[in-house]
């Protein structure tokens, strides 16, 4: 019996029938106890967002996703959150190109900003910081975030700054 269960286990990582419905694909694997799928799509629960919240199983599968399940997985989506906003506290602003910005336009900033960093990169972080609260599986590193943040932006270099001169930072984050 272990040589099957090994068997379907192997068959349901290697096709995208996990990936297509991933509540159920996580029920199925507690029900029959499929412990390598259950650690492979643990992740992507964490990560999707709309997950919990766009079930597709029937009833009887989600019978075996217990209480302690979905604790589990709102518990790593805030540890989520919380690196990603570490991550972005330890790449001080003072780690992006300092810009013009900051004397030309009277900009109102934090006390630990440094005055020297573009106005869009202290947006970014404002706009990461609220995405994160609000979404805590979200990618800051996406396009979107940026393009938000250099929207509200008055600097005229804002698009260089956070598309190009941040590209590092971002990546590393």
């Amino acid at each position: 019996m272990p040589l099957v269960k090994s068997e379907i286990q192997s068959q349901i990582l290697a096709s995208s029938f996990f990936k297509e419905d991933i509540i159920r694909s996580y029920a199925l694997s507690k029900k029959y106890g499929l412990l390598r799928c259950q650690e492979k799509i643990s992740p992507d629960l964490v990560k999707g967002f709309d997950v919990l919240s766009n079930l597709k199983a029937d009833p009887k599968e989600l019978d075996y996703i217990d209480i302690h399940d979905v604790e589990r997985i709102l518990f790593y989506r805030r540890k989520r959150a919380e690196k990603a906003r570490g991550i972005l506290a330890k790449f001080s602003t003072h780690t992006v190109e300092a810009c013009e910005c900051r004397r030309v336009f009277d900009v109102p900033y934090g006390e630990d900003a440094d005055p020297g960093v573009c106005e869009a990169w202290v947006n970014f972080l404002e706009v990461c910081e609220e995405r994160l609260r609000n979404q805590p599986t979200v990618d800051i590193s996406a396009r979107y975030i940026r393009d938000e943040a250099c929207c509200f932006s008055k600097c005229p270099d804002s698009w260089t700054n956070l598309f190009d001169h941040s590209e590092d930072v971002l990546r590393a984050a």
